[in-house]
Parts: structure tokens; C-alpha cells; sequence
């Protein structure tokens, strides 16, 4: 990784040439000269910049692109960039700054927990931090904002999907064709090589030859592999992708609370149209923050939620109790449940989406659990085929016996070749016939060895 990251930052990577981009300086503290210090020096300063000296892989507005994003992607607090979007559930990482101070907030999650927090740790304050607050409340508002905010630009963001995608799209089959690029050429430099050797030479001539037949069939190789690629990972855009992706961008809401959306997806659809969420204490007349958001736009609006009081308990909306109540005796499924409480808006008790797993708490905690279904088969079937028990049960056995029957090879299934209740048996006249004297000799073993034990 630090060797990727050294060629991005190196402008021979951009074909330029460059002297003095960074600087060294010793330190002198209380009388004493410390180590020297490195410091990276902005373009402006550098000593000497020449572009274009060398055959470049990107062009240098590329290369000064992507130091901006690698610097943007820097999640360091003291630094003002949003950092890249991360796993975590607080949605605001990146986003938060203190009302207090003005510094980046830090999203943190105590003991490893889901839950995040939002805390700011000013330098002017030693030992305690500037402020915090629970995320689960901060992120349920910004997000209700967010959705809201962006339903009127349904075509624009459709738009802006569609570009995403069809940019993506683009990347890949470039790089595809660089490969392709690359395999022509050492072809081409093969044949070059074939055509001019002395043709009575005819061992180098026969190694050069296969060398070119192998080129050839590297291009052919690498064709075909595009090709499945781009009909497995749908690479090319067709119409009927376009239409699903202007859909998906219509139901925003629903995309934003499906199980398969990640938190780093959350968290990149909000900085589309968020810039900075500014978090205010307010402690009187009773405990909330202020919450200022300052949209891509320039627009701020700014909204207040209560903050959690410490030792409460929240609880699960009466209304989405009465809907799993009732739509469990309907026998609907916990996920269906889940996406109807979902599609009405409603959340859980810590403001969260509706998931199978909260469905089923909620269900337990109320004694709403469902009969458990056997899975033993019947023991006989209209075929006449008969289960492991429905053999039992003819033989006036126990299934252990059936079991040992089958394990000796006397008994074969005629369906199924599992160990469990999936097999089937038919007892014909030759089959029964052979058991049932099987049965007798075994009776009669346990008799005379019950007898003989009785005169000893």
C-alpha cells in the first residue's frame, strides 16, 4: 500500500519532472536543535516543476486530481476534508462539526458497538471532550431532511445515476482496452521479430514462430474474456438497465432502507447534497441540538431533535406493534413486514430501519411465536412408498432397526440417498419375505441367548 501510494503521489507518474517538493528544517526549542522535520510543499513552491519530460501514464490534470481526492480522502479530524465514507453507522462521519469550536467531529463507537457517537475533542481542552452526541438520533433526522430534500430533483438525480453508472461503465472497458492495447502490441513486436530472422535459421525461426502463435492466441483470450465480462457484469448500458436505474433513483427511500444498501452507500448518496452538518448543544429549557445543515447548494436549514437522557428507555412505536401483531396473525413474513413498516416511514425504537431481526424482537418480546412444523414425512405415500417410521410401523420395529436394515445393505431406498427423512422405501413380496425371516432368526438369537443366561 505505501508503495501504491508513493507512485500516485509522484509526478513521474504524470510524465513531469520535479526538484524540491519537500523541505527539511531543524528545530531549535528551549536552547536545543531537535531532528530535522519534512514537510511537503505545495505545487507553488516546489523548486522546479517540468511537465510533459517524460512518457506519462495519466495526464497531469488526472494526476492533480487524484492528490486532491487522496487529500480529500484523508479522515484525520484536525484536517477540514470530509475523509472517505467508512463502514460505520453514523451517517454523519466526515460530515459533523462542532457548534462549539468549529472543529470536525469524530465518529466514534464505544467498546466496538454498532451504535456511533459524535464526539469532538478540541485542543484547547485537556482531558475532557468539547462536545458528544449519540448519532442514532442525529442521523434519523438528517436522513428523514435528506429524503425529503431530494424528491423534487427525481430527474436530475436519475441524471446524475445514469452518468455515475455509464462513467463506471466507461472506466472498465478502458481498461480492457489497455489490455488489449498492450496484447496487440507485443503481437505486432513478435512478428517483427519472425519476419526478420534469416529463414535459414529455422530453429530460431520455429521458437519465434510459436512466440507469435502464442501473442495471437493471448488476443484471442483476452477478446473473450471482455466479452463475458461484459455480459456477466453488465458493463454496456442497455436500454432496459437505463429504465431500472431511473427507477431505482424515483424510489430513493426505498433504496435507502434496503438490507442490501451499505453504510458506505448511505454515506455517499449524503454528500451529494450535503456539504457540513453543524451539531449545537442546547441544554435549556430541556436537553436537545440544534442541528444546521449546509446543503451542496449554499442553502442551510437548520432543525432541533431531543438528546437521549441518559438511563431512558426507548421504545418500539405503538403503531408499528399493532401492525407485526396483526400482520403476524395474517401469516405474513418477517421480511414483507419489515419493508411495508419501511415504505411507511416508520422506525424501530433506536431510529433505526425496519430489518428481519428487529421484526422478530418485537415479536418475542410480545409472545408471538410461531407453532414449530415438524419435518417428519407421512409415513406412507400415495405411490405406496414407504418413510423410515412407515416401515417401522409395518414391521412392528423401531426406526433404529430400519436404520441398522439399511446400513447392512438388506434394505435399499428406492428414492433419496440422504441420511435424513428425505428416502423411500417399497416393500415388495421378496423384500418383506427377506426381512421377515431376518426378523425371525433375530428373535429367535435374543431367545436361546435370553434362556441360556437363565440356566447359567
Amino acid at each position: 500500500m505505501a508503495l501504491v501510494l508513493h507512485v500516485l503521489h509522484n509526478p513521474i507518474y504524470a510524465g513531469g519532472y520535479t526538484y524540491g517538493r519537500t523541505q527539511e528544517r531543524r528545530g531549535l526549542v528551549n536552547g536545543e536543535i531537535h531532528n530535522r522535520v519534512r514537510r511537503r510543499l505545495s505545487q507553488a513552491d516546489w523548486t522546479v516543476c517540468i511537465k510533459d519530460r517524460h512518457p506519462a501514464y495519466v495526464s497531469w490534470e488526472e494526476f492533480m486530481g487524484n492528490l486532491e481526492k487522496l487529500q480529500d480522502n484523508t479522515t484525520k479530524a484536525s484536517r477540514p476534508t470530509h475523509g472517505a465514507a467508512q463502514r460505520g453507522s453514523a451517517l454523519l462521519q466526515g460530515l459533523a462539526l462542532c457548534g462549539r469550536c468549529g472543529r470536525r467531529m469524530s465518529a466514534v463507537y464505544p467498546e466496538g458497538g454498532k451504535h456511533g457517537h459524535y464526539i469532538c475533542r478540541s485542543p484547547a481542552l485537556v482531558g475532557s471532550p468539547c462536545f458528544g452526541v449519540t448519532a442514532t438520533e442525529i442521523d434519523a433526522a438528517v436522513a428523514k431532511l435528506f429524503l425529503q430534500a431530494v424528491q423534487p430533483t427525481e430527474i436530475d438525480l436519475s441524471l446524475a445515476v445514469t452518468r455515475e453508472a455509464e462513467r463506471q461503465a466507461g472506466e472498465i472497458e478502458k481498461q480492457w482496452n489497455l489490455r488489449l492495447e498492450q496484447a496487440r502490441y507485443a503481437a505486432r513486436l513478435a512478428e517483427r521479430r519472425y519476419m526478420a530472422v534469416d529463414p535459414d535459421n529455422r530453429v530460431v525461426a520455429r521458437t519465434l514462430e510459436r512466440d507469435w502463435e502464442g501473442k495471437l492466441r493471448e488476443i484471442e483470450e483476452l477478446e473473450r474474456d471482455q466479452a463475458q465480462a461484459q455480459q456477466r457484469d453488465r458493463t454496456v448500458l442497455s436500454a432496459d438497465d437505463r429504465k431500472t436505474l431511473l427507477a431505482l433513483a424515483k424510489d430513493l427511500p426505498a433504496v435507502w432502507a434496503s438490507p442490501t444498501t451499505t453504510e458506505a452507500e448511505r454515506k455517499n448518496l449524503l454528500r451529494m447534497a450535503i456539504s457540513d452538518v453543524a451539531l449545537y448543544p442546547v441544554d435549556v429549557p430541556e436537553r436537545q441540538t440544534r442541528i444546521e445543515v449546509l446543503w451542496c447548494t449554499g442553502a442551510t436549514t437548520a432543525i432541533v431533535v431531543p438528546r437521549h437522557q441518559p438511563g431512558t428507555v426507548r421504545k418500539t412505536p405503538r403503531k408499528a406493534i399493532e401492525i407485526i401483531t396483526q400482520r403476524f396473525h395474517q401469516d405474513v413474513r418477517d421480511q414483507a413486514i419489515a419493508d411495508e413498516l419501511n415504505a411507511m416511514g416508520l422506525q424501530t425504537g433506536t431510529l433505526q430501519a425496519w430489518t428481519v431481526h428487529a421484526i422478530r424482537g418485537v415479536r418475542h418480546a410480545d409472545g408471538l411465536t410461531k407453532a414449530y412444523k415438524s419435518r417428519r414425512p407421512p409415513d406412507r405415500r400415495d405411490d405406496g412408498l414407504l418413510s423410515i417410521h412407515g416401515v417401522a410401523d409395518h414391521f412392528g420395529v423401531c426406526a433404529g432397526v430400519v436404520r441398522y436394515w439399511r446400513k447392512r445393505g438388506w434394505l435399499v431406498p428406492v428414492e433419496g440417498r440422504g441420511t435424513g427423512h428425505d428416502q423411500w422405501y417399497r416393500i415388495d413380496a421378496q423384500v418383506e419375505k427377506e426381512l421377515r425371516e431376518r426378523q425371525r432368526a433375530g428373535a429367535t438369537i435374543s431367545s436361546t441367548q435370553h434362556n441360556g443366561q437363565e440356566a447359567s
